[in-house]
């Protein structure tokens, strides 16, 4: 075949493969637009979010709708998939369900804990226990989703129980003895002694001789705490001694039927007794030191009712003046543990908080502190009964907790253990007040302490950081937009070769430059900039295919996303840095002049950003979704709170109230007021807003045709129905009804003025 024909057929090839090449590209293109894209999950505000591609919030399981089903017996091999199939074959959305926890315990089997629909976990919980998995049997139990960083709840067993109890009735014995050594014998074995079911006391006492010639008398013992069935025979026998005289005293403590006592309580308290009072038990105590006293278990119907008879019992005596000792439990019961020098560090603070849960009162709430044996850390309890109470103590105590100020910049040498657990930590504290937590997984320093700490500590986290890796300051810069497509492809390659990476941030839609670095760095910051500050045409050699959509050069170190664009990677990585910053969401291709719009997948977003950024991200993301969604989703509405919580619509006649996790608060979720039942949200407003009390008493006097007005002075409604247009309010001013003058002197003024200004009174 002649030369000319081959190159003709190969030139027909190269074409040919080229229309095949686009055509498959256009496809793609095509698939990657209509495809659904693979989705992540993460924990935050209290939600479980699910991200689509671009991190756009495909759907979200509010803390205030959501539990942990605990599954335990798993063999140690079972897959994350055949966990998830436990679920869903059940029929419940894999986008509603989390894996929280997946661990092999000590007796080689898996646990996990699965975040999902409260309503569903329970129902599933009992549907599913005892179910076979691979000849297993599994074991399933349904908890509140305890937010990492907050207070667990703890299990409170008989909350409803009342545990009363006071000296059991007793009676004295003085014995006269022939010796003083019998006497002295005598008393030394029985003071302190267990006899007859209770601790007995026993005293030597010697008589005085009034005259030099009488005989001497006979030594005296008197015992006390002898129970009343006790008999003149019994006593003898326990003293074991040849007696002169037995003589027994009068009743130390009256006897009483134990019984009545909570009975009489519960009735002066409003319970039935039948129907309230579940049981009375008489306890037996182990307890040496309670030997003598009568002990009563008091089981209620509620807790209510329990807390009503305490109330009335706290304090009281019995007829013959014995007081009762009375005690319940929280069924409100929460618990934090953080690191001892935090708390030393924050002890200021914490003594507030402990003086807030005081004035509360110990039988509202109680705020306690318990070091653990051998361990590096203090743990924190609240307790206490009204939701009002605990509730938003519990979220102060969160917020102190978790307080810490995040001081930017880290180095890998702080993950060394004298930098989390050593000297540096104990310098620090010593030095400043302030706790330095360093965080190696995280890779994140917080400081701890009172604000002025807080300061000391940071500047030494600073030095400490500028020790390791040179000096450090924010610098912020702007580029001229005209040149950021030079800047981003030469100029910040050139400050990441000299102060690395991480220390480098630049955002194109904004073209704002931060970087961290002293002087020297800021006077190579305004050099580099002024390099390329002119703006200069695109470099793009003849035959490139590939323009970035970002610096619209030629690409670079190619990254392909599944649209069909191609990204140079320093770009690529420094536009989705720059997103945590923005609210530009959900993150798309810029290709074709910003007009592509496909969403940027998951697995690029991820693989370009540390975990900590990537963290920081998706919480950005969702917070710009709360902010863009308020007929959505809410926050909730205590202070400090960072629940979330579903909105309901307010069509429906009464949206059913609903409890947030952290703060124990019942909120409305169609008005975000609190419960009102039997009221509609419009209802409830009107009874409680006064702005809108006054919206609606606008309508109402707009709607009477003139005749209701409301008074210049006090926005009084004013009713007129015959007369003269002279009207007096209650709030003492005289009105023109015709064009609203006043006086607040006499109605002559009122008068006066009608005549000149009117011609007349009516």
């Amino acid at each position: 075949m002649a030369l000319p024909t081959q190159l003709a057929h190969y030139h027909g090839a190269l074409q040919k493969r080229s229309r095949i090449t686009q055509a498959q590209e256009h496809a793609k293109l095509e698939d990657a637009r209509s495809q659904p894209a693979s989705t992540t999950q993460c924990s935050s505000f209290g939600s479980i979010i699910t991200f689509g591609a671009g991190l756009s919030v495909m759907g979200f399981l509010t803390g205030f709708e959501s539990c942990v089903v605990r599954v335990r017996g798993l063999p140690f091999d079972a897959h994350e998939r055949e966990i998830y199939a436990l679920f869903t074959q059940q029929g419940i959305d894999k986008a509603r369900l989390y894996l929280k926890t997946n661990r092999v315990v000590e007796d080689g089997s898996r646990e996990v804990e699965m975040v999902m629909d409260s309503d569903a976990g329970a129902a599933l919980s009992v549907g599913l226990d005892m179910l076979e998995f691979r000849d297993r049997s599994l074991s399933f139990e349904v908890h509140d989703h305890t937010v990492p960083g907050k207070m667990a709840r703890l299990s409170v067993k008989d909350a409803d129980v009342l545990t009363v109890s006071w000296r059991e009735p007793s009676v004295g014995y003085i014995v006269t003895l022939t010796s003083l050594e019998e006497a002295h014998r005598v008393a030394q074995e029985l003071d302190g002694s267990v006899c007859f079911g209770r601790r007995l006391k026993a005293a030597m006492y010697v008589p005085l001789r009034f005259t030099s010639g009488s005989a001497p008398l006979a030594p005296l013992v008197r015992i006390t705490g002898v129970p009343v069935s006790a008999t003149d025979s019994d006593i003898r026998d326990l003293v074991g001694a040849d007696l002169v005289h037995l003589h027994r005293s009068g009743v130390v403590c009256a006897n009483v039927n134990p019984f009545n006592v909570i009975r009489v309580a519960a009735f002066a308290t409003g319970c039935r007794d039948k129907a309230d009072i579940i049981s009375i038990d008489r306890t037996e105590s182990t307890d040496e030191l309670l030997r003598g006293f009568i002990q009563l278990r008091a089981r209620f119907r509620t807790w209510d009712q329990a807390k009503r008879v305490y109330d009335y019992l706290i304090g009281i005596k019995l007829a013959h003046g014995t007081l009762c000792r009375v005690l319940h439990s929280f069924p409100l019961s929460f618990t934090i543990t953080i690191p001892i020098l935090q708390y030393i560090a924050q002890r200021f603070s914490w003594n507030e908080l402990h003086q807030s849960a005081s004035e509360a009162g110990q039988d509202h709430c109680r705020l306690s502190t318990n070091e653990l044996p051998g361990e590096p850390t203090i743990q924190i309890s609240l307790s206490g009964g009204d939701p009002a109470i605990v509730g938003p103590l519990k979220v102060k105590v969160e917020e102190l907790a978790a307080s810490g100020e995040l001081v930017s910049g880290w180095h890998p040498r702080l993950a060394q253990l004298e930098y989390r657990e050593g000297p540096f930590v104990n310098r620090a504290l010593v030095e400043s007040g302030a706790f330095i937590c360093v965080d190696q997984q995280r890779q994140q320093i917080r400081v701890y302490g009172s604000p002025e700490a807080i300061a000391r500590g940071r500047t030494i986290v600073q030095d400490e950081l500028a020790r390791l890796a040179g000096p450090s300051q924010t610098q912020v810069a702007r580029v001229p937009r005209e040149a950021a497509r030079d800047f981003m492809m030469r100029g910040v390659p050139e400050l990441c070769e000299h102060l690395g990476e991480e220390n480098v941030h630049f955002d194109p839609a904004t073209c704002v430059l931060t970087t961290s670095g002293g002087a020297e760095t800021r006077h190579l910051i305004f050099r580099v900039i002024f390099t390329h500050a002119a703006p200069v045409e695109p470099r793009i050699p003849a035959g490139a295919r590939d323009v970035c959509p970002i610096c619209y050069d030629a690409v670079q170190a190619p990254v392909r996303l599944a649209c069909g664009h191609t990204y140079c990677t320093p770009c690529l990585r420094h536009f989705l840095r720059s997103a945590i910053d923005s609210d530009k969401f959900p993150l798309t291709c810029m290709g074709d002049e910003a007009r592509c719009g496909v969403p940027i997948p998951i697995h690029h977003i991820e693989c370009f950003l540390s975990k900590q950024l990537y963290s920081r991200l998706l919480q950005a993301v969702f917070r710009t979704y709360i902010a863009r969604n308020p007929l959505t989703v809410r926050y909730c509405k205590t202070p400090n709170c960072q629940q979330v919580y579903r909105v309901a619509s307010q069509d429906v006649p009464r949206p059913v109230p609903t409890k947030c996790p952290d703060c124990l608060v019942v909120v409305c979720p169609g008005c975000n007021q609190g419960a009102h039942e039997g009221y509609t949200c419009a209802e409830h407003l009107a009874r409680t807003d006064p702005e809108e009390q006054e919206r609606l008493v606008d309508l109402w006097v707009t709607d009477q045709g003139g005749r209701v007005q409301r008074c210049p002075q006090c926005r009084l409604p004013l009713e007129k129905t015959a007369g003269c247009n002279h009207v007096t309010c209650r709030c003492g001013v005289h009105i023109c009804w015709r064009c609203w003058g006043i006086s607040s002197e006499s109605a002559d003024e009122i008068y006066k003025h009608m005549r000149s200004e009117h011609g007349g009174y009516s």
